[in-house]
């Protein structure tokens, strides 16, 4: 399985940006995938988008919140877009 993975952390975007990139993934992606996004504030997401959350308190700060998608807890098996 492929993966689209992106990150919304804070207040700088919207969750209009997110929905708008799934949107646009579905429109031009041909192969099987699964869209996800690592957030610590899922509301206004597509109902469709599997968000994995990052805690209020995370450890991981702004754009660095990037690699917690090769933490081994989060099971992404297979190839990451």
């Amino acid at each position: 399985m492929n993966h689209i993975v992106c990150v919304k952390w804070g207040n700088k975007y919207v969750p209009e940006y997110v929905n708008v990139l799934k949107n646009m993934c579905k429109r031009h992606i041909t192969v099987p995938y699964q869209f996800h996004c690592f957030t610590e504030n899922p509301n206004g997401l597509d109902a469709d988008i599997n968000v994995i959350p990052l805690g209020k308190e995370s450890f991981i700060k702004t754009w660095w919140s990037k690699l917690y998608m090769f933490h081994p807890e989060v099971n992404l098996q297979g190839t990451i877009l």
